[in-house]
């Protein structure tokens, strides 16, 4: 490949980017870096280890998204430099060829065997690469016979022993004969798939349940896709431990959450102390929300208005104020996230109202349901986006 040729295939956008902006945005001096050791790595056989070396030592990148942008990179000017030579010699399609084993992605298993002309070609839709890390190659045209011929390579899926397979097999045939009727292929299945995540997800059951009961990897992955009733019950654990902790934390040390037993006790035999309990710890943590500004606590003039007499909005017949707009607003700042939380008795869904009771009289309360009128140092707090309002309420 010539230089001329090797800086148009660098300088081609793909996937709506070239290589620079894709990964770390239009970075000049990573993009010039990567293009030097790109061009290296074609006149001198440097390989996408050394490159990825480079890269995060004199950038400070992280290791992996620099294997990963040299990669994938690499795919795409191999790829183009491919379909170059393709053209120039007088080919005019080619077919995808994705790796025979329990990694490829699913775009490129249903890609494999798929046959383009390189006047449609489109890096990301129907030539390689598909994603970070793509694999997956092209195969110059050749008829059926031709493809026969030729042979296709993959390990075992339980064994990892090279198998050997007929040139013209598709991903899809190849999984129905070596993964789709093996439990242990199907197992090795989900452990490549999943690898990344399983291991997040296995690092937090140990931090909170601990080694010796959650196991080695090898052991959480076997009772994750082996024994999923087993899974559950541990899975049960983990978040149960997790909100006795946040129970504990925020409601302090209760009898009910003294241990992980008297905990499920409570959880699973005692349902209605259990709601009682659970209750007062989402009470707690909304009006933790409410003090760390979580809520809009200015007061909405509008809806203010409507219980201050005099006031454009004033309704009559309802509960009203006797202070000013500006005490109202006083006492939201004083005593916001400090009542007590009002919920629907059927749902226990909030009712974006906070009752607040102080030492003197703020209004009259109105009730024409029970014909009552009288003083009040009650109040509700009425929470929305736009703002908040108090209402007169009922003395206690």
């Amino acid at each position: 490949m010539n230089d001329k040729e090797l800086n148009r295939i660098l300088s081609t956008n793909w996937c709506g980017a070239n290589y620079s902006k894709r990964i770390w945005g239009n970075t000049r001096g990573l993009a010039k870096e990567l293009k030097t050791q790109m061009t290296l790595a074609y006149l001198t056989g440097k390989n996408e280890s050394e490159i990825a070396g480079e890269l995060a030592n004199k950038y400070a990148t992280g290791a992996a998204y620099a294997r990963r942008l040299v990669r994938t990179e690499s795919a795409y000017v191999s790829g183009q430099a491919q379909a170059a030579a393709d053209q120039e010699a007088g080919i005019d399609s080619y077919k995808i060829i994705a790796t025979l084993d329990l990694r490829t992605s699913n775009i490129c298993r249903e890609m494999d065997g798929k046959e383009f002309a390189y006047k449609d070609m489109e890096v990301g839709v129907n030539y390689p690469p598909f994603h970070p890390f793509c694999r997956t190659t092209v195969l110059s045209e050749l008829d059926d016979q031709n493809l026969g011929e030729l042979k296709r390579r993959s390990r075992d899926p339980e064994t990892g022993k090279v198998k050997t397979f007929s040139g013209d097999i598709t991903y899809q045939k190849w999984y129905e004969s070596e993964v789709a009727n093996n439990s242990e292929a199907l197992f090795a299945e989900q452990v490549a798939k999943h690898r990344g995540a399983d291991l997040q997800q296995y690092e937090r059951y140990v931090e909170r349940l601990g080694k010796k009961r959650v196991g080695s990897i090898d052991d959480f992955r076997e009772l994750k896709y082996k024994t999923p009733g087993s899974f559950e019950s541990l899975k049960r654990e983990y978040f149960d431990v997790g909100e006795l902790s946040r129970h504990r934390e925020v409601l302090g040390g209760l009898d009910e959450l003294k241990n992980i037993d008297t905990f499920k006790e409570l959880k699973y035999n005692n349902l209605g102390k259990w709601g009682a309990i659970h209750t007062a710890y989402k009470d707690k943590k909304l009006q933790e929300s409410i003090k760390d500004g979580g809520y809009n606590l200015k007061i909405h003039k509008g809806k203010q208005g409507k219980h201050i007499p005099g006031h454009n909005n004033y309704t009559e017949g309802r509960s009203y104020l006797t202070i000013t707009e500006e005490q109202c607003q006083e006492l939201v700042n004083k005593y916001a996230g400090t009542g007590r939380i009002i919920r629907n008795s059927k749902d226990g869904k909030w009712q974006s109202k906070e009752k607040i009771v102080i030492d003197h009289n703020i209004g009259q309360y109105i009730s024409t349901y029970e014909d009552l009128s009288e003083p009040t140092h009650a109040f509700l707090i009425v929470y929305s986006k736009d703002g908040t309002h108090i209402i007169p309420a009922r003395k206690e």
